[in-house]
């Protein structure tokens, strides 16, 4: 249960540091 968490917490990482970068793109297009 312990490793799942990590894994989870490590998923929501990346998903943020995608989602921030996307924002990022769109901030600079528009």
């Amino acid at each position: 249960m312990k490793n799942f968490r990590k894994v989870l917490s490590k998923e929501g990482y990346n998903l943020r540091k995608v989602l921030s970068k996307e924002g990022y793109f769109i901030k600079r297009r528009v």
